[in-house]
């Protein structure tokens, strides 16, 4: 067995062991058993069995035969280059094609496994919280009948809460145990029915867990994850909501499980008040047992978020999820180095963190920043039965007014947020030619292959030159493709923006290559790079095969889905946002995936010179072109923001819809005429 496959025992008297060892000795053509794999719940058990020739050795978990697997010996293989050719269990499969030598499948769907594919682990808070789904048998329906791990972390973010409130628990270890017993007491008080509940185990303790798991595995309208790693109650937070709560117009009610609700109408009240003043966000007014003359007397200052004296941290908190998602996750961490040279989506997490907020007071006063109308609850409904910690929530609001680089809250339009086309870094595709060709490449270099669509020197130079004349100082130039290093003039082209735009004018910039890395020449190509600290190779994106787990399937058009061909596609997705507009040799574009279409659709509109590029003008290509990139469908679910490699689903298929067979069908028959932006010579 691999030492990663994820395992479920729904009855642990189940003896799996037994099952694997009888269905060996009932079929003497077995060399091997494959461990089960998740079936439908109908399903209880599948007889252990062969389609002639038999399955090819389950690899990832199996049980084995050893003195008939020995009988076979030798397998057919050869050694190239001081390897075997094959693997010994393709080498198997090769037998049992010419032989009535069988692998078996099958079995009890009380014991199953799950193999998860490498890029899966990088992220821990999703690959743990994945993990604790699987062990607690809350399987989501894309995986069923599959061996591999199976649908994005969003879709493993289950069950979700969608009530019109959702109260909001993270549990730590200095949680007391018995006092989260009485705040869940508290709410199974409430006087309505309709509210959801969300814990979040931050706490690494497996004997907590377990007893928090039989006391809430069976109650409604409940939603308990542990997340098996110490997380910071920030991220906690966003974590829950984001993922495990769906319904844009939501309330988030964050409480302290030590704490508890007043009142059997708490909830109501609060919910009541919220749609009364069309609010988006309240603070509620609490009792604390050490201070309880003081409390009722206590201001809310909404207007001064960055002072510890605006009392934002009291709890509850209640805010709308949809506040949440347009701040985004970046405008709850700060900067770690303000002047760090990291661009690419690799480094990011490790430019920014979370901050240690214990209150959640950063967090809440970052929501208030931006709220349309806050207001304050007018009753006691909260209990406070602890000390809060002021020295801790001090140091809170010192990093909220020091806090470098916030970002700006993006407006939600039909449930995605609307992005604006960053003018402050820059995607140049220098050649569409490429030596890999990928499978579902959003630059068309598999389906639309060409050595002519490449820039020149002379268009780079023109760039520079307008880039200057109009005092751009770009925040990074990427050069991409395409692979980048098969241009003719990629070195003399790297040297001229460093040269003649970064150290005269600009020396901010940071200039990003971005390639696959893929073959020994290229990697030769980019040792011979100048040494200089505004250089960044984006290894991130380097390439061992063609079939990338985490591509998006870019063939997709959305005009060709019932669900998506009415949408607003002027709203765009996170590529324009975060990674900047688009440069080709036709002009500019709203992202690089654009002008890449452009070259295959041969509309012609890309705008022909930077100082005709605005943003009113890039959001009508986004609506041209985004109606065909599968980049707006494969991003909907979270709200076309940006989903990190590590949780998006396994790429599987490449889907080509009807529109793009029709679009690469007429490349191919009658290529596009395009008209190349500055050629050199007389510009008028």
């Amino acid at each position: 067995m691999d030492s990663d496959v994820l395992i479920d025992r729904e009855d642990y008297t189940h003896s799996f062991l037994d099952d694997m060892i009888k269905a060996l000795k009932h079929n003497p053509n077995a060399v091997s058993v494959g461990f089960n794999i998740y079936k439908d719940a109908n399903v209880k058990f599948v007889d252990y069995h062969a389609p002639l020739r038999g399955y090819k050795p389950e690899v990832r978990f199996a049980l084995i035969h050893k003195s008939r697997l020995l009988s076979l010996l030798p397998l057919p293989n050869e050694i190239v280059d001081g390897k075997f050719k094959q693997g010994w269990y393709h080498a198997l499969h090769e037998v049992q094609k010419k032989t009535n030598v069988v692998s078996l499948r099958g079995g009890d769907r009380r014991s199953f496994y799950i193999h998860p594919p490498n890029y899966r682990k990088a992220c821990k808070y999703a690959w743990f919280i994945i993990m604790d789904r699987v062990e607690k048998g809350i399987i989501p329906e894309i995986q069923r009948e599959n061996f591999d791990l199976d649908g994005s972390f969003y879709v493993w973010a289950i069950p979700k809460r969608r009530e019109d409130i959702v109260i909001l628990a993270v549990i730590d270890e200095t949680t007391d145990i018995h006092k989260f017993f009485r705040f869940f007491e508290s709410i199974k008080a409430q006087d309505m029915d309709e509210i959801g509940i969300l814990v979040m185990n931050t706490d690494s303790d497996y004997a907590k867990d377990k007893l928090l798991w039989s006391f809430l595995k069976d109650k409604e309208r409940v939603t308990y994850v542990h997340t098996k790693i110490p997380l910071i109650n920030t991220e906690a937070v966003y974590i829950g909501v984001h993922y495990f709560i769906d319904n844009l117009d939501s309330f988030v009610m964050l409480v302290n499980p030590s704490d508890f609700l007043v009142g059997r109408n708490a909830v109501s009240e609060i919910l009541e008040r919220l749609k009364m003043y069309n609010s988006d966000l309240l603070v509620g007014k609490p009792l604390n047992k050490e201070i309880l003359e003081n409390m009722g007397h206590i201001k809310i200052d909404f207007t001064n978020t960055e002072d510890i004296r605006s009392n934002l941290y009291f709890y509850p908190k209640v805010f709308k999820k949809s506040l949440l998602e347009s701040v985004g996750q970046y405008g709850f961490k700060v900067k770690i180095d303000a002047n760090g040279k990291l661009t690419n989506f690799g480094k990011m997490s490790k430019e920014y963190t979370w901050i240690e907020d214990p209150e959640k007071a950063y967090m809440f006063s970052v929501l208030t920043e931006w709220s349309k109308n806050p207001i304050r609850f007018d009753f006691i409904n909260y209990f406070v039965d602890r000390m809060v910690d002021l020295d801790a929530v001090k140091e809170v609001y010192e990093a909220l007014k020091n806090k470098k680089n916030q970002i700006s809250p993006r407006e939600i339009i039909d449930g995605r947020i609307d992005f604006i086309p960053n003018l402050e870094k820059i995607e140049i595709d220098i050649t569409y030619d490429c030596n890999l060709k990928c499978v579902a490449c959003n630059r068309s270099c598999t389906q639309a292959p060409s050595k002519e669509d490449y820039m020149t020197v002379e268009q780079i130079r023109e760039f520079i030159r307008e880039s200057i004349e109009l005092n751009r100082k770009w925040k990074l130039i990427n050069i991409l493709g395409g692979e980048p290093t098969l241009h003719p003039d990629f070195l003399e082209i790297v040297n001229i923006i460093l040269e003649e735009y970064i150290n005269k004018f600009s020396p901010e910039t940071i200039l990003q290559i971005t390639n696959n890395g893929y073959s020994k020449e290229t990697r030769e190509i980019l040792e011979k790079l100048p040494k200089s600290k505004n250089i960044v190779v984006d290894r991130y994106s380097f390439k061992t095969n063609r079939k990338v787990e985490y591509f998006t399937p870019f063939n997709l058009a959305p005009v060709d889905t019932k669900e998506y061909r009415n949408s607003n596609f002027s709203t765009g997705c996170w590529v324009t946002s975060y990674c900047g507009i688009g440069l080709n040799k036709y002009g500019y574009y709203p992202c690089g995936v654009a002008g890449a279409m452009d070259r295959v659709m041969g509309y012609d509109v890309g705008i022909k010179s930077l100082k005709d590029v605005t943003v009113d003008r890039l959001k009508e290509l986004l609506d041209m072109f985004c109606r065909y990139c599968g980049n707006f469908v494969d991003y909907a679910q979270n709200y076309g923001d940006f989903i990190s490699r590590c949780e998006k689903r396994p790429f599987k298929k490449n889907i080509i819809t009807k529109t793009w067979v029709e679009i690469y069908r007429n490349y191919h028959r009658d290529r596009p005429k395009l008209t190349p932006i500055y050629n050199g010579g007389d510009k008028n």
